[in-house]
């Protein structure tokens, strides 16, 4: 509870009041926490922006995973311009080599 002055007769009031007691103007309250922040947080908009180009390309995803090396030159060429399609081909290349791996030391 702080105290504040009276914006009409300037006498000295509680700033829980809701008027003054001497003049009886009635007191501006700031906000609470509640009244400033909304109780449900901000949706997001209907729709997202996709950019047609940096969807991921099923045939391109097979060949990083058959053949790494390819994987890994198609993620250094589209990393700048298309990085979600990047990171696809650059994860299949990964799954590709492991998938690798486990079969030679198996065989």
């Amino acid at each position: 509870m702080a105290l504040i002055q009276c914006k009409e007769c300037g006498a000295t009031v509680s700033d829980l009041a809701e008027s003054c007691p001497k003049c009886g103007a009635p007191i501006a309250k700031k906000p609470s926490v509640e009244q400033q922040q909304p109780a449900y947080p901000p949706t997001q908009p209907a729709y997202q922006t996709v950019d047609p180009l940096d969807t991921p390309n099923t045939g391109l995803n097979v060949l990083s995973f058959f053949f790494p090396i390819i994987g890994l030159i198609l993620y250094f060429v589209y990393r700048d311009q298309t990085p979600n399609k990047a990171k696809d081909f650059a994860k299949y290349a990964c799954i590709g080599f492991a998938v690798f791996l486990l079969f030679y030391f198996i065989f």
